[in-house]
């Protein structure tokens, strides 16, 4: 090759795109550009009348072999991908080369046109590993998602939304989505999912709850959402559905509503009526009780929008004043309620905080009209059997008192000893008809004071005895009674009433002596559950023994009311002779 044809073909393979060289049989370079020698690792001047076999030992094999087919057959080897090391670079390097035959002097030589691919190559590997990884990944979701061109159809899914149909890729593959299999079960479903794809290609992304055909025909409801994808450009690309399966939430949400119609049908079923309002007073919740009491109903709401306003004026303040100052959020009171036809109800209104976060509160309201009649018509007949116990209290102690004016008469024509008995008699009646006398005394008629009793009954039997000759005169009496009131059932006082009678009678009989004036000694004390009656005098007494077998009238009566109160009677005998009475505490103190 002359040497002006050698320095023009070098200038214009220099300008050629990618590795370029000629070389003979030989296998020698006849030229090359700087883009093969730069690949090589060779200068073009080191490069020039040397084989391939020295300037790039470890690719020599495989293209000397492709040489020699191009020049055995005249043919081109096009699109030769080369792998290999060269001395530019200890890593291995891929190359598309092509192989074409140029005759010269009726033979061949060989024109090498080589292009590294090698970052190519590793873009395309990692472009494939991705998808493969977003493939892997979108198919392990239990989310469905797919793939759409801007038309439509349906380039991809993941395995999910398949295999819950139980179908194959290729039964959906290029399908316009509203005609795939999820949705072919409802014209009006497809004409939904259709009009979703056209939305997302105008750019908007669109979401809904909407049911899918499942395998064996069945049904799922799934949460569905439809979004454009764009290049760098933002030119939508691709329209790319999604969804998940909600049948766990449409359970939850159908056992929400079923758990919410339940709460409403026992709230409106209650008893009482219950209204939500908020601190302002905006009524935000009435149960069909408070609609009865106020006169309205669900459709016709007639009720004031401030729950402060269904209540008289006065009413509405103090209710604003418990709500907006009482931090507990808890009241109660008894108010009138105004009715949508302008009558007013008593109720009793109860306040509690309902939730804290919005302030808001739950009043219960009980209609209070049918208690207030009740309680007027109990009043009225608890006044007329306070009338007529009275009656009969006064009755009985009027004819006690006859009795005992019949005994004091008799009393006068019969001999000293007899009339001592007509006067026990007669104490004894005044015991009982002191009870009767002090119950219609009182505004209360279910017991008698106690204390008081026993001052008025000792001081009758003080009169009485003084009218008897030969009976010790009392000089002076010690009361010790309790301050506060205690008040006993009319089946206590009575057996008390006889008691304390025969007590004082017996210190009568036994207590006077010829040096000393009599004294007596009452008293009364209530400890827990018990009460101890003591009556004493400062004469010598009687010995115990002799006390509690002596078969005496009055002795007998005091065993007997005894053992009726549930008591027991003990004497002491020191300075005073004191009989004590203990017996258990039924009544009430004041």
């Amino acid at each position: 090759m002359a040497w002006v044809n050698r320095e023009l073909l070098t200038s214009l393979i220099e300008k050629l795109p990618g590795g370029v060289a000629i070389v003979d049989s030989e296998y020698r370079y006849l030229v090359l550009n700087s883009s093969l020698a730069e690949i090589n690792g060779v200068s073009i001047t080191d490069t020039v009348g040397k084989t391939i076999m020295d300037v790039v030992p470890e690719l020599a094999d495989e293209v000397c072999g492709l040489i020699d087919n191009v020049l055995s057959t005249g043919k081109d080897k096009l699109n030769i991908r080369v792998e290999g090391k060269t001395r530019s670079s200890d890593k291995v390097r891929l190359w598309q080369v092509d192989y074409k035959a140029l005759p010269l002097d009726g033979g061949y030589v060989v024109l090498i046109n080589a292009n590294e691919i090698t970052e190519l190559e590793e873009h395309k590997l990692r472009l494939a590993q991705s998808k493969y990884y977003l493939k892997s990944v979108l198919d392990n979701l239990f989310a469905f998602v797919g793939v759409l061109t801007v038309d439509g159809t349906l380039v991809d899914a993941n395995k999910a939304p398949l295999e819950a149909a139980g179908i194959r890729f290729e039964d959906v593959y290029q399908k316009k989505f509203w005609d795939c299999y999820w949705w072919a079960y409802d014209n009006a479903v497809q004409d939904k999912v259709k009009s979703a794809v056209a939305e997302a290609r105008e750019g908007r992304t669109v979401r809904f709850d909407i049911e899918i055909r499942v395998d064996e025909n069945g049904r799922m409801p799934i949460d569905f959402m439809i979004a454009p994808l764009t290049d760098q450009d933002g030119q939508i690309i691709n329209l790319i559905p999604s969804a998940i399966d909600i049948s766990a939430r449409a359970l939850v949400e159908s056992q929400l509503r079923e758990s919410e119609r339940r709460f409403r049908e026992v709230v409106n079923k209650t008893t009482g009526g219950l209204v939500i309002f908020e601190e302002s007073g905006a009524v935000k919740f009435v149960n069909a009780r408070a609609h009865y009491y106020v006169g309205s109903s669900e459709e016709d709401r007639c009720y004031a929008p401030s729950f402060f306003d269904w209540f008289e004026q006065k009413d509405a303040s103090l209710l604003t004043e418990m709500v907006t100052e009482n931090p507990s959020g808890k009241e109660n009171a008894q108010v009138g309620l105004v009715r949508c036809d302008g009558r007013v109800i008593p109720v009793e209104l109860g306040i509690s905080l309902f939730e804290q976060k919005d302030k808001s509160y739950l009043a219960t309201i009980s209609d209070l009209s049918e208690l207030a009649k009740s309680n007027a018509k109990l009043s009225e007949l608890l006044s007329e059997k306070t009338i007529l116990l009275n009656e009969v209290h006064h009755r009985v102690k009027n004819n006690l008192q006859v009795i005992s004016s019949l005994l004091n008469l008799q009393s006068r024509y019969v001999d000293a000893q007899t009339s001592r008995h007509f006067l026990m008699c007669q104490q004894r009646v005044r015991a009982m008809a002191l009870v009767h006398q002090l119950l219609y005394e009182s505004e209360d008629i279910s017991g008698v004071n106690v204390g008081v009793y026993i001052q008025k009954l000792v001081g009758l039997l003080q009169d009485s005895i003084g009218q008897v000759a030969d009976t010790p005169l009392i000089q002076k009496i010690h009361f010790d009674l309790p301050e506060q009131p205690i008040w006993l059932d009319v089946k206590v006082m009575v057996p008390l009433g006889f008691t304390v009678t025969e007590l004082i009678t017996n210190s009568l009989k036994y207590g006077q002596t010829e040096s000393d004036p009599l004294e007596l000694y009452v008293g009364l004390t209530l400890a827990g559950q018990e009460i101890k009656l003591w009556v004493g005098d400062n004469g010598p007494g009687i010995e115990p023994q002799a006390f509690f077998e002596s078969q005496s009238l009055g002795n007998k009566l005091i065993e007997s009311f005894t053992k009726q109160l549930r008591g027991s009677l003990t004497i002491e005998k020191t300075n005073i002779f004191m009989l004590t009475l203990t017996f258990p505490f039924k009544g009430k103190r004041a």
